[in-house]
């Protein structure tokens, strides 16, 4: 199946380095024609585009495991050279990439679906499209042809998965299919203002305990601007928190209603933290849960209704693979 999420961010990346280098290299439009989708060819130099795209895409990927697994230097680890089953799985991919570009940009006109200069006008008359153009030294008409590829998907996207809808009882069977997502963990509500010296924390406290208000605090000094305009809100703590040490000892130490009487030092500053009421464990109610559990279920079925749709433009569409080592022609259909 094709990823469709994996398509929604690889594509316009991949269609920007194929277009590109099939409009603007003398050698990629000399370049040797390795197959086709329904009469429209496929070049050497696109497989080899949509080949580095994916290979960017799995180092990228191999690299993040490695940094959370903290092997490799720095916690960053890329492989040199690459198994067979890795390089095959990822020229397959790659020219799947290809194929269903190809589709889209053939399907598109069938719906009724086109992008027109007015709707890339902001675009290409941004200071920001003007300055990637400068900096990777792009041909803009090509980058355009690339950002109507992107779009084109998109709307074709919508208007596929346009009618999908979440019934109620999908909704409550998922709910009780899946309880245990809902379960919500105890703890105290926490509070904090974080400020970058000890002595605006002790200026702080000392406006505190002379009855200043805390979130109105809060919003006015501290460095966590995110926590600020709750109040200095950043949820319930409990031992499972991922809070640094010296603030999670800190927050469970404090009963209900109770703040630090002196600054909390931590890697990022300096902490007055309060406590707010304590909540126990509790599982949240269907209605509570309703609306996560349709956002939920509208991907699902969003990206299911896609992945259908581009699986049977491929089993209708003669597709001819002409690659060296794997020459094969096929016609599929329904």
């Amino acid at each position: 199946m094709v990823k469709r999420r994996l398509w929604l961010s690889l594509l316009l990346v991949m269609a920007i380095l194929v277009i590109a280098g099939c409009s603007s290299s003398e050698s990629a439009k000399k370049s040797k024609v390795i197959g086709s989708v329904n009469g429209d060819e496929i070049t050497q130099t696109e497989y080899d585009n949509a080949y580095k795209i994916r290979e960017i895409y799995y180092d990228n990927q191999m690299a993040q495991i490695n940094a959370s697994n903290g092997s490799g230097q720095n916690g960053v680890q890329i492989e040199t050279v690459k198994d067979q089953t890795v390089i095959k799985s990822l020229q397959d991919a790659a020219w799947n990439d290809l194929i269903i570009q190809k589709l889209i940009l053939q399907q598109a006109p069938k719906e009724g679906i086109e992008v027109t200069d007015k709707e890339l006008r902001d675009v290409v008359n941004s200071d920001e499209f003007k300055n990637f153009i400068t900096t990777n030294k792009m041909d803009e008409d090509a980058y355009k042809e690339a950002l109507k590829t992107q779009y084109l998907f998109n709307k074709l996207d919508k208007k596929i998965t346009g009618r999908v809808e979440i019934t109620d009882q999908e909704i409550e069977d998922y709910y009780k299919t899946n309880l245990s997502e809902f379960q919500e963990a105890g703890g105290i509500e926490t509070y904090h203002i974080l400020v970058e010296t000890e002595k605006e924390a002790n200026d702080i406290l000392a406006q505190l305990k002379g009855g200043a208000d805390f979130a109105a605090l809060a919003e006015k000094y501290s460095l966590d601007t995110g926590s600020a305009q709750a109040g200095g809100s950043v949820g319930l703590t409990n031992q499972d928190s991922d809070w640094v040490p010296e603030f999670k000892q800190a927050a469970l130490a404090l009963k209900p209603g109770e703040m630090t009487q002196k600054p909390i030092k931590s890697q990022f500053g300096y902490h007055i933290i309060k406590a707010g009421s304590f909540h126990d464990a509790k599982v949240r109610t269907l209605k509570e849960a309703s609306n996560q559990i349709r956002m939920i279920l509208q991907d699902q079925k969003e990206e299911e209704v896609s992945n259908q749709y581009l699986e049977n433009l491929k089993k209708k569409a003669v597709i001819k693979d002409l690659r060296p080592k794997d020459s094969t022609t096929t016609k599929k259909s329904k």
